[in-house]
C-alpha cells in the first residue's frame, strides 16, 4: 500500500463506523472490487449483485452506509449496509441521499477513472428509505423503525390506541357491510332484467362499492339507459334493505372494440346510508370481546409473534335487512396492529436470526418494508435464478 492509497484507506475509515463499508470503498477506489470476499455479505445473491455493478462515480459515506452513485446510463444509487447478522446487504434506493459535504476527490490513474468520495448523516439515508429510527431494544418512540431486514414497523401516535384500533376494525366492517348491500341491490336488478329477457352480469370493480351490473351487446339505436332506469324504478323492490327514494340508477354506455354494440354499465349510487352502516357497524365492534392473545404470523421470510389483540378474523353477521334471517360471515383483515404493553415483540429469520424488541405500552402500529426501487425484487429474483441454475 503505498502513501497514496494510505491515505485514502485512512481518509475512508474516518467517514464511517463500519470498517468493512470503508474497506469495501477502499478495494472500488483501487480497482480491487473482485477481491471482496463473498463472506462479507449477508447472503450470496447479495454478493452477486454487488459483483455485477459497474464502476460508480460517486461514493457517499455515512456513520452506517455506504451508497454507490451511477451516472453512466441513468441515476442508479446502491445502498450498502450493515444488517443484524453483522453481514453486508445491498439494496437499490429510489433517490439519493443529500450531500453535507464532498470530502475528497480520488483519480485512479490505472482505472483512468475519477471518483467523488461524499459524506452524509445516518438521517439522510434514513429519510430516502422511509424509516427514521435503526432497531432499538426498546419500542418507546413514534415513527417507523427497521426492525429487521427490510421489515420495519411504524408506531402511530395514538392518545388512545385501543379506540383507534376500534375505530380502524368497524371501517373494515362498513366497507364489507356497503359492499353487501350493493351486490344484494345488483342481484335484484339482475332479476329484473332476466324477466324481460335480458341478460347481464355482476362484475367486480376496483371501486369503493365493489360491483357494477354490465349489459352486453347493447345497440345505440335505442335510448337502453333511459329504458333501463324506468324499468328499474318500477319493478325493483328494495324496500326491506333500503328506502327505494334513497336509491340512485346511473348507467353509461361502453363501445366495443369493432363492434356495433355496447356494454350498458349500471351503478347503483345510495343517499344518506353512511350513518345507519356506520351504527351498524360500530354495535357489531362494540359487542366483539377481545381477548389479549399471541399473534403469529409471516412477512415474507420473517417469523413474526406478539402479544395484542387479533387484527384478522371473522365474523357471523345478521345483516339488518328484513328478510335476511341467515347469517354472513365478514373476514376482517387490517393492517393495523395492536400491541399490549409491558410485552415483547420477537422476529426470526434464517438469515437474520431472532430479534426482540420490547414494546412499553399499548400500541398501534404497521409493519411495512423499506423503501427501495421498485424494480429491487425482480433483480434479486433474476441472480437467485442465476445462482439456482448453477447448481442444478
Amino acid at each position: 500500500m503505498d502513501d497514496e492509497e494510505s491515505s485514502i484507506w485512512a481518509k475512508l475509515h474516518s467517514l464511517t463506523s463500519c470498517p468493512v463499508l470503508a474497506e469495501i470503498g477502499y478495494m472500488i477506489l483501487t480497482g480491487k472490487k473482485k477481491k471482496i470476499p463473498k463472506e462479507y455479505f449477508t447472503n450470496e445473491i447479495h454478493y452477486d449483485i454487488f459483483k455485477s455493478l459497474k464502476r460508480p462515480t460517486t461514493l457517499i459515506f455515512s456513520e452506517n452506509y455506504l451508497v454507490l452513485v451511477f451516472y453512466h446510463r441513468a441515476n442508479t444509487y446502491y445502498l450498502l449496509g450493515i444488517n443484524s447478522d453483522s453481514k453486508v446487504f445491498i439494496n437499490k434506493m429510489l433517490h439519493a441521499p443529500d450531500f453535507t459535504k464532498v470530502a475528497v476527490s480520488v483519480w485512479n490513474e490505472k482505472l483512468r477513472w475519477a471518483f467523488t468520495i461524499g459524506k452524509t448523516d445516518d438521517y439522510h439515508i434514513r429519510n430516502k428509505l422511509d424509516y427514521h429510527y435503526e432497531p432499538e431494544q426498546i419500542l418507546g418512540r413514534y415513527g417507523t423503525y427497521r426492525l429487521q431486514g427490510d421489515l420495519t414497523l411504524t408506531l402511530i401516535d395514538s392518545k388512545d390506541p385501543y379506540q383507534d384500533f376500534l375505530n380502524e376494525i368497524a371501517n373494515n366492517i362498513f366497507w364489507q357491510v356497503a359492499r353487501v348491500i350493493h351486490l344484494r341491490i345488483l342481484e335484484r336488478i339482475r332479476d329484473v332484467l332476466l324477466e324481460h329477457g335480458i341478460t347481464s352480469e355482476i362484475v367486480r370493480v376496483n371501486s369503493p362499492e365493489g360491483f357494477h351490473l354490465r349489459i352486453p351487446g347493447v345497440s345505440p339505436r335505442y335510448d337502453s339507459g333511459k329504458l333501463i332506469r324506468k324499468l328499474i324504478e318500477k319493478e325493483l323492490y328494495v324496500s326491506d334493505i333500503i328506502p327505494k327514494e334513497e336509491l340512485h340508477v346511473e348507467t353509461s354506455l361502453y363501445g366495443l372494440y369493432g363492434s356495433p354494440y355496447y356494454n350498458l354499465i349500471i351503478n347503483v349510487h345510495i343517499f344518506n346510508w353512511i350513518d345507519f352502516i356506520t351504527r351498524f357497524a360500530r354495535k357489531l365492534v362494540n359487542d366483539i370481546d377481545f381477548q389479549e392473545t399471541l399473534i403469529s404470523f409471516k412477512a415474507g421470510r420473517h417469523h413474526i409473534s406478539y402479544c395484542g389483540y387479533p387484527s384478522r378474523f371473522t365474523l357471523s353477521v345478521k345483516l339488518p335487512f328484513n328478510n335476511e334471517e341467515s347469517e354472513t360471515l365478514f373476514t376482517v383483515n387490517t393492517d393495523l396492529r395492536f400491541f399490549k404493553g409491558g410485552k415483547t415483540l420477537k422476529i426470526h429469520h434464517p438469515e437474520h436470526g431472532l430479534s426482540i424488541f420490547n414494546i412499553p405500552r399499548d400500541s398501534i402500529g404497521i409493519f411495512s418494508n423499506v423503501a427501495v426501487h421498485t424494480d429491487f425484487n425482480a433483480q434479486l429474483n433474476l441472480h437467485a435464478i442465476k445462482l439456482l441454475s448453477a447448481t442444478l
